[in-house]
């Protein structure tokens, strides 16, 4: 079996560290909490790589793109692409925010 690897765009570990932060100022276990979540889901997605939900099948520009849900963190979402080997994780948001589409 080869390598998978995870590609975590700068947007993605921009949006990890703004949340982590957000999530610190009240309770920092739930921020630890949080990370791990995502270590989680990413983990799964690596095995899994069409788990995901697809995100908009009626939009071009989110054709290829897949959302998995935060375990533990109903409200956040994780937006990735399958790749041939691996998963490309381009934002991590919270469920209500408008996400414009992927470059």
């Amino acid at each position: 079996m080869t390598d998978r690897i995870v590609q975590f765009r700068t947007t993605a570990e921009r949006d990890l560290s703004q949340i982590l932060r957000f999530i610190r100022k009240d309770n920092r276990k739930a921020a630890r909490r949080f990370a791990r979540a995502v270590e989680k889901v990413v983990d799964l997605l690596l095995e899994f790589p069409y788990l995901g939900t697809p995100y908009d099948e009626t939009d071009p520009d989110f054709s290829e793109i897949r959302f998995a849900i935060v375990p533990g963190f109903k409200n956040y979402v994780l937006l990735y692409r399958p790749l041939e080997n691996g998963i490309d994780v381009i934002r991590i948001f919270h469920g209500a925010r408008e996400i414009s589409a992927p470059n």
